[in-house]
């Protein structure tokens, strides 16, 4: 009797932990779950990390009319960006010495020339790229000028020192992760001798007398297609590959390049594509008709000064 008494008891008590085990459950609505998932998502989304000289910085789609996002050091505000078309632009000595850069810099307001023992950097307002260690970096929006300083991109200033950098997009704020920097690898490092001595000269022979703009949409046309499966996979073997470039067939290419060619070879090896993806190139008046060579179809994707850059339609 006492036993049955006690295992009707056990049997209660079971009963009423499952029942409480249940009742503290919070409960969800099929619909509230899935606004809780996408709020999840939207938070996961906001704060995006991106570093190590290989990601891109994300532009931030600015609706309250924001100009400026604060930047952080580990947990210490230093600064604030100034935003340019979505893209947070920095003062650049202010930036590296927050840092911790060692170098000299004179900075003009026009121009910047910063020497240091790990890294060096030129820049000029207006300019379309910079230099670091040597190597020629693109800059979409060009160098700025802001309250007598020049200003670059973050994230161009982030692929210089190889910092690992977050961009908060709830707290409006952008954070540089304290930590060893890794200085870009010198251009002779890392251009092949190669490569830009055979890209400018069909720059060059191709584009010389153009703007710096197209000769670089020129460049890119050629490096679009040592990405492409269709064409070759060096740049010399795309330049000489069969009755491509009439420049190759008369011998311009053999001319001597000038200094812009050059470094536009250089801002195209850096992956600077002014061309839109294009893989081929006309100028305008040759015979094209809405985008048509000869027989086969092609796609206008943009056009630099006289120069039509096309895509297979």
């Amino acid at each position: 009797m006492k036993r049955k008494w006690l295992e009707k008891s056990l049997a209660v008590a079971c009963a009423l932990v499952l029942t409480a085990a249940v009742m503290s459950k919070p409960v969800f609505t099929q619909a509230e779950a899935a606004e809780a998932s996408a709020e999840t998502a939207a938070l996961a989304e906001s704060y995006v990390v991106f570093g190590d000289s290989s990601g891109e910085m994300p532009q931030l789609e600015v609706t309250d009319n924001r100009t400026t996002v604060p930047y952080y050091v580990g947990q210490t505000e230093y600064g604030e960006c100034t935003l340019i078309d979505g893209t947070p632009y920095v003062n650049v000595t202010a930036f590296l010495s927050a840092l911790g850069v060692e170098g000299t810099a004179c900075d003009s307001g026009d121009s910047l020339t910063l020497t240091g023992e790990a890294l060096s950097l030129t820049a000029e307002a207006g300019a379309i790229y910079f230099t670091c260690n040597g190597r020629y970096l693109y800059v979409e929006s060009g160098v700025q000028s802001i309250d007598g300083g020049i200003c670059l991109p973050v994230e161009a200033l982030v692929k210089c020192t190889g910092a690992s950098v977050a961009w908060d997009r709830v707290e409006w704020r952008i954070t540089v992760e304290e930590g060893e920097l890794t200085p870009l690898t010198s251009g002779t490092a890392y251009y092949s001798e190669t490569d830009v001595y055979w890209l400018s000269r069909v720059i060059y022979a191709e584009a010389g007398g153009e703007s710096l703009a197209a000769q670089a949409a020129v460049g890119s046309v050629i490096m679009n297609r040592v990405a492409d499966e269709s064409f070759p996979d060096t740049v010399y073997e795309v330049i000489f590959a069969k009755n491509q470039f009439d420049v190759v067939i008369n011998g311009m290419v053999y001319m001597t390049p000038n200094d812009t060619a050059i470094i536009v070879a250089k801002l195209a090896l850096e992956g600077c594509d002014l061309a839109c993806g294009a893989t081929y190139f006309t100028r305008e008046g040759d015979d094209v008709d809405d985008g048509v060579i000869g027989e086969e179809g092609y796609d206008c994707v943009t056009q630099v000064g006289d120069i039509r850059f096309l895509v297979p339609a």
